[in-house]
């Protein structure tokens, strides 16, 4: 049995890899009479006595599962589609997708605009169709979530901007 000692904040965490002959003893600490090979165990040492740690996976100890994707932009007829795609593990809530549309001329606002993304399941693509003035040279710049409600994995795929010359 190798046994590690870690003082951290004044509590000792000891990591025990324990071998098929200590099976027996480690169901009674476990509760759920699986075996194991090579199963580890943490405790933590309070002042006098042991405490068993249980460890959850990754995907159960509160973390995002959602991750919106914004773009491409493209050309639809007179207006303009935006994609926005859910690269999570987990459906998706309802979301907005936020617009703004600026003529590169003159660098002014040309409108903005807020549009409904319905709910999306894992790796699910969704579009959002806009018209944008005409006649004019135009930045547009979506971004998903723009008030950050929905907790995702990656915050940095949430906008897009594009140019384009609209007839």
């Amino acid at each position: 049995m190798t046994k590690f000692l870690l003082t951290l904040f004044g509590l000792a965490l000891i990591t025990c890899a324990q071998s098929d002959a200590n099976a027996q003893s480690n169901r009674k600490l476990k509760g759920n009479g699986k075996r194991g090979s090579a199963q580890q165990k943490k405790y933590v040492q309070s002042s006098q006595s042991f405490k068993l740690l249980k460890h959850k996976p990754a995907n159960k100890r509160g973390l995002p599962k959602v991750d919106f994707r914004a773009g491409p932009i493209r050309k639809l007829g007179q207006g303009l589609s935006i994609s926005v795609t859910n690269q999570g593990t987990v459906m998706s809530p309802k979301s907005i997708v936020s617009v703004a549309v600026y003529d590169v001329k003159t660098r002014q606002l040309l409108m903005t605009k807020s549009l409904t993304l319905s709910a999306m399941r894992a790796n699910q693509t969704s579009r959002v169709i806009f018209v944008p003035p005409q006649g004019k040279t135009i930045m547009v710049r979506a971004k998903v979530d723009p008030g950050n409600r929905v907790p995702e994995l990656n915050e940095r795929n949430n906008e897009i901007a594009t140019r384009f010359q609209m007839p």
